[in-house]
């Protein structure tokens, strides 16, 4: 069943917790605050947007991503993945930031509101969709991976699918040791192209986790016309072409690829005139001790039609697949906007629903 934790947030796009505070949750909102939830009670974390109108929000751009560090609770630093607004000219609005930020050393409930350092990554958007939002930690290389779509518009105009020259339409891999705003690449990353990008071929990467255990990859690549799509790879396989946009899912997306690529097949696909859904919400690999028959599977749903589905994903291959939708009561009634998971490995539902955003926990029933 869903439990309903928090109400009334404004454009609510995901949710987590702080290593060292397992007695929180973190929820980011699209306008550009992050506010920490505890007993019922919501205070204001970080607020992004601030003053100097750093983020612009609203359809695929805002405030859209979280990542607190593996040493958070010693560290104090974690990092956001935002689109900026007017107030960062020169900048061109829209473009992707990614920023580091770190605890306050007054207060520990709160974020120092000033940047730790200059941006990791600034990422031009020719576009204002297709912008990604995901940054995790792998819990098994400790790198910072970073999800950016392909730029936007549709059908893949400027090509930059297959373009391992550029930073969209990849999955970013970094590695953030250094404490001066500056980056390290990390061994395994692409031989060509970028230095940073790790997998590519990706459409719109809005959500992607690990599996906290195994640390294997699962992404929700939002689809064009036809297919959604989840992308999973083992801890141990390299990068890897996830096909956009020759392919969309499984099938040749007719775009004249004239020599398309050899790329990794989506573990699975749903397609849209079938109902199932039009926008993918990757999740994550259920660990928590709640609900024993759930253990080790994957959920992720569809942001417009509030169905969720599992999946269970070993040896390169997919071994089962359901619907939760009809037991949790999502379907036509949620709005999916993300998925997230604690420190003790229990999963939440995030509803985006614009000024009464929710959060819910999945519980037993």
């Amino acid at each position: 069943m869903l439990t309903e934790l928090i109400a009334g947030l404004v454009a609510p796009v995901f949710v987590t917790q702080a290593p060292g505070d397992d007695q929180s949750l973190y929820v980011v909102q699209q306008t550009g605050q992050i506010l920490r939830w505890q007993n019922g009670v919501s205070t204001l974390f970080l607020d992004v947007d601030g003053t100097t109108d750093n983020v612009v929000a609203g359809a695929e751009r805002g405030l859209l991503g979280l990542a607190f560090h593996p040493s958070y609770a010693q560290n104090g630093r974690f990092w956001v993945h935002y689109s900026a607004g007017p107030g960062l000219a020169p900048l061109v609005e829209g473009t992707t930031i990614v920023q580091e930020f770190a605890r306050s050393t007054d207060d520990p409930l709160v974020a120092d509101p000033m940047p730790a350092a200059a941006p990791l990554l600034r990422v031009a958007q020719p576009y204002p969709n297709h912008n990604g939002g995901s940054i995790e930690f792998s819990p098994v290389d400790g790198l910072l991976y970073i999800g950016l779509g392909d730029g936007g518009f549709g059908g893949d105009p400027m090509g930059n699918g297959q373009n391992q020259g550029t930073l969209l339409a990849t999955l970013v891999r970094l590695d953030v040791s250094p404490t001066d705003g500056s980056y390290l690449i990390p061994p395994g990353n692409i031989a060509d192209g970028a230095p940073e990008v790790f997998d590519w071929g990706l459409r719109n990467p809005y959500r992607m986790s690990f599996d906290a255990c195994t640390g294997d990859r699962y992404i929700g690549d939002v689809g064009q016309g036809y297919w959604e799509e989840i992308d999973v790879a083992a801890a141990t396989d390299g990068p890897q072409n996830w096909g956009w946009s020759c392919f969309e899912g499984n099938h040749d997306y007719g775009n004249g690829c004239m020599n398309p690529p050899v790329a990794s097949p989506p573990a699975t696909e749903y397609l849209h005139p079938a109902g199932e859904g039009r926008s993918v919400t990757g999740g994550y690999v259920y660990r928590g001790s709640a609900i024993p028959w759930l253990r080790g599977a994957y959920l992720y749903g569809d942001y417009i039609t509030g169905q969720i589905w599992t999946l269970r994903w070993a040896g390169g291959a997919v071994l089962e697949e359901a619907e939760l939708s009809d037991d949790l009561g999502t379907a036509g009634t949620l709005n999916i906007s993300s998925f997230g998971q604690d420190l003790a490995g229990e999963v939440y539902v995030v509803h985006y629903n614009g000024s009464n955003g929710k959060v819910f926990r999945i519980d037993p029933e």
